[in-house]
């Protein structure tokens, strides 16, 4: 398989492939519905939900800082701690 990668013989049996498949959408022998077939006449608008990605990010890392706020290494080992004994029980 190396020597064919080399070769770029993979690549281009993908390409045929492709092309293949393409002359066959556009010839209308392949239905691809919604694109070539089955069309809407009139498209409907879509109302998106556009997120403020920036806000977002902001508000995960306000969240994170005030969690590490509330955590302190103590109480970490104590939960560790009775992690650990709740293993051996088992």
């Amino acid at each position: 398989m190396a020597r064919a990668i080399e070769l770029g013989i993979p690549k281009r049996m993908i390409e045929e492939a492709a092309a293949e498949t393409q002359s066959l959408i556009d010839q209308g022998k392949r239905v691809i519905v919604g694109v070539n077939k089955y069309t809407l006449q009139k498209e409907e608008a879509v109302n998106v939900f556009e997120i403020d990605n920036k806000a977002f990010v902001k508000s995960k890392l306000t969240a994170c800082i005030t969690l590490s706020q509330r955590v302190t290494v103590s109480r970490l080992k104590r939960l560790w701690q009775k992690s650990v004994s709740m293993q051996r029980g088992w």
